[in-house]
């Protein structure tokens, strides 16, 4: 999965440009589903590069997004905030409540999409909780005390959920409205037999290089099933991309597996 939190994204000139917001989007811009609220704009990449012997040299279309919030003001001073979320307030210097509108993406300062440079997510996470950690605000005032812990909380949280690609992946399709289900949730039975198989497989291995060939096939169907969530989700088949991110999750459950087996085999 590291390839796929490389991927790198550059804008389309056509409708970026000089366009600016409203609610029909951008002219020029291809129709799709709506992500947090917000429509989405096209953005482009060269290629893919999965470093799999399947899949090379691929061009994909990814989203970015725009919206004219409502203006807020801070609770303490009055003055306006510019921008969303705010975490403190520009004149007084006061921790602000929490912004309902701001997605998981928007607290983390990352792209609205399911590539992720990680480390700089973990920069961020870091320089937020320095900044926002209720240790900071023990002579403040209740106000403050709750705002710190309540921005403290929702910025480990939507840490947690970018990180993983299969988190993040769900929390995408909740963003506009698909949820998974627990259970099987629509799979066929082939792939069910698939994954029993692999279980089976799993099981009877006694040795460390079984359990790595096994570890080396899975992380190969976890990464196709990745490009397939991208594709179908880029390309508004929100159900498609459901189904792609419901393999990945029995894959990945798989995984753990594997390397817990590893583990006891080294020990």
């Amino acid at each position: 999965m590291h390839a796929l939190n490389k991927l790198a994204l550059r804008c389309v000139s056509r409708g970026i440009r000089t366009e600016k917001c409203s609610s029909r989007g951008f002219r020029g811009a291809a129709a799709a589903p709506t992500f947090g609220g917000e429509r989405l704009v096209e953005l482009r990449r060269s290629a893919w590069p999965l470093h799999s012997d399947h899949l090379t040299d691929i061009r994909l279309v990814a989203r970015t997004f725009c919206g004219v919030p409502a203006r807020l003001r801070c609770w303490q001073c009055g003055t306006p905030l510019r921008d969303s979320p705010v975490f403190f307030c520009r004149g007084c210097g006061v921790i602000q409540r929490p912004d309902e509108r701001a997605t998981y993406f928007d607290i983390m300062g990352c792209e609205k999409s399911f590539a992720m440079d990680t480390q700089k997510l973990q920069s961020r996470y870091l320089e937020l909780q320095r900044s926002l950690h209720p240790d900071n605000f023990s002579q403040k005032t209740q106000k403050e005390q709750e705002y710190s812990e309540t921005q403290s909380a929702l910025v480990n949280k939507a840490y947690r959920t970018l990180l993983k690609p299969l988190s993040r992946g769900v929390y995408m399709l909740n963003l506009v409205g698909v949820h998974l289900e627990e259970g099987t949730d629509g799979v066929d039975s082939q792939f069910l037999l698939e994954i029993m198989d692999l279980n089976e497989q799993l099981a009877k291995t006694q040795s460390r290089e079984e359990s790595r060939a096994i570890l080396h096939s899975v992380t190969g169907s976890v990464t196709v099933n990745s490009f397939y969530f991208v594709t179908a989700f880029l390309s508004g088949d929100l159900q498609s991309a459901k189904f792609h991110l419901v393999k990945m999750k029995y894959f990945e459950n798989i995984e753990k597996k594997i390397k817990e087996k590893l583990s006891e085999l080294l020990g």
